[in-house]
């Protein structure tokens, strides 16, 4: 299973409906902010170092009952939890002797309010907590969130409506394993009822839940920039993987695009298009804007569609030189900036697992700007044209737009064909057989097999590479060297893939 979370707006709630969320989140952050106070007031060997449910624990019968003073009732259960997550990570991390500073606090030396903490709500229950609902007829999705408790409940006569009207009189059915309507005769109404908008995406999960509804976890409700929104976390069911047989290179093209090329297994080129984020990001030139998680989605549809491995440009092991490209004629020449690229990569690293395929490869995209995919002859002089590339070995002629995500889709083709060098040294008592990157330096006389000598050492290099456990180098020439192991375990017989020098 896996865990993601969409945020949902609420819309358009009544100015009631606004008063109560304020007061609500003023409640819950002045309550987080006692727990906190307690809990700095007591030594630190006092406090449990264990986990999240010790430090539950600790809240006892007599503090719990202390919350009740700032109307907490509604959310006390998940208050706690909210706490033990929050300084659980701090003591855990001061036990180990880290220099950490203590959790914030949310009100200043006078008691006041700095900031507004996000009310969590730990379950998806009818009841208690947050659920949503669903209204068939219109087909609109809506929230229920408990932010009263009796005390401040709102009262209903019979016959009337209070501030969540009649409830559509019944119309609304329970996102939940119960399958139940919404109630319409509650005289004590201790919830609000919101609608919810949102964009495709998140609709499609919205669509999820309604068939398999325990896929809704938890949920806080925050404050941001004068509107509230919801942000609920499902726990989305593992995807089948998807086998792929095609090749999706993306890479940096003008105009603030990324240019995609499908290939297939042999290099031919079935599509290749531009995708547009020009005005995907905010005014701050940071912030993805829906528009970008709406080209992101395009990307991913197409890769599905083509059953592609997405192949990514790796600019911290070299720049692509895309700034120094003519793309041709037009207004804007400028290359979307490595920032806005390295977003895309951590968008497309989570869609594609959700949608059941591998994350994205990255690969050095020295040269492929400058690189015919056709001969792999590598020079600025083919690109004498504006706007296109003719090759000057075998006369190739690409656009130039295209012609880096052409050779990103061709990388990992060409990684496979490419067999295992050994470097052939002759010396007076036979020959030395070297491949650096592995660590092989052998020395093999006239009277040997030096097949099954070299057979012999590319299995012991790979059988101690395996033993040493180091899956994650850091190192370039690690990497280098995991990336050659990795295709030796890949052939049946790695000797048909050797090629002496």
């Amino acid at each position: 299973m896996s865990f993601y979370t969409i945020t949902l707006k609420l819309h358009k709630p009544s100015r009631e409906k606004k008063k109560i969320m304020e007061m609500a989140m003023m409640n819950y952050t002045r309550a987080f902010d006692y727990l906190l106070k307690e809990a700095y007031d007591c030594s630190l060997d006092q406090l449990p170092i264990s986990g999240q449910y010790e430090l539950v624990k600790w809240i006892d019968k007599d503090l719990s009952a202390r919350l009740n003073r700032f109307d907490a009732e509604p959310f006390k259960d998940a208050l706690k939890i909210d706490f033990a997550m929050t300084f659980s990570s701090y003591m855990e991390l001061k036990s180990k002797g880290k220099r950490v500073g203590r959790p914030r606090r949310y009100t200043d030396p006078d008691s006041n309010l700095k900031e507004l903490r996000p009310i969590f709500f730990c379950r998806h229950d009818i009841k208690r907590d947050f659920c949503l609902l669903y209204d068939p007829d219109k087909r609109r999705y809506f929230v229920k969130l408990y932010l009263m408790n009796r005390k401040n409940a709102r009262t209903r006569m019979a016959g009337s409506n209070t501030i969540n009207g009649p409830v559509r009189e019944g119309k609304l059915n329970y996102v939940h394993r119960s399958g139940l309507k919404a109630e319409c005769g509650v005289l004590k109404e201790r919830f609000i009822l919101v609608p919810l908008s949102f964009g495709k995406w998140q609709e499609e999960y919205l669509k999820q839940c309604l068939d398999h509804p325990d896929m809704v976890k938890t949920a806080r409700l925050v404050y941001r920039g004068g509107d509230y929104y919801i942000t609920v976390n499902l726990d989305l069911p593992e995807k089948e993987k998807l086998e792929t047989d095609t090749f999706l290179g993306i890479s940096r093209g003008p105009e603030n695009d990324v240019n995609l090329t499908i290939t297939g297994q042999s290099g031919r080129i079935i599509e290749s298009e531009s995708v547009s984020l020009e005005e995907c990001f905010g005014i701050d030139g940071k912030t993805p804007l829906p528009e970008f998680y709406c080209a992101v989605g395009r990307i991913v549809e197409k890769a599905v569609d083509n059953r592609s491995q997405v192949i990514l440009e790796n600019l911290k092991v070299c720049t692509d030189s895309a700034h120094e490209v003519d793309f041709g004629s037009g207004r804007n020449r400028s290359v979307l900036s490595k920032q806005h690229y390295r977003e895309l990569e951590k968008v497309l690293n989570y869609k594609l697992e959700l949608a059941g395929l591998s994350k994205p490869v990255k690969v050095s995209p020295f040269g492929i700007f400058s690189t015919c995919p056709k001969c792999g002859l590598n020079t600025k002089k083919s690109r004498s044209l504006k706007g296109m590339f003719l090759c000057i070995s075998c006369g190739s002629a690409y656009h130039v737009r295209n012609l880096g995500s052409i050779n990103l889709a061709n990388k990992l083709i060409k990684y496979n064909q490419d067999d295992i060098k050994i470097k052939v040294v002759k010396e007076d008592e036979g020959i030395r057989l070297c491949n650096d990157i592995l660590g092989v330096d052998l020395q093999v006389n006239d009277t040997e097999d030096y097949m099954i000598r070299l057979s012999g050492v590319l299995s012991d290099v790979v059988r101690e590479a395996k033993e040493s456990g180091r899956h994650s180098p850091g190192s370039r020439d690690m990497k280098k060297k995991w990336s050659l192991i990795k295709k030796i375990e890949s052939f049946d017989d790695v000797m048909k893939h050797i090629t002496f020098h």
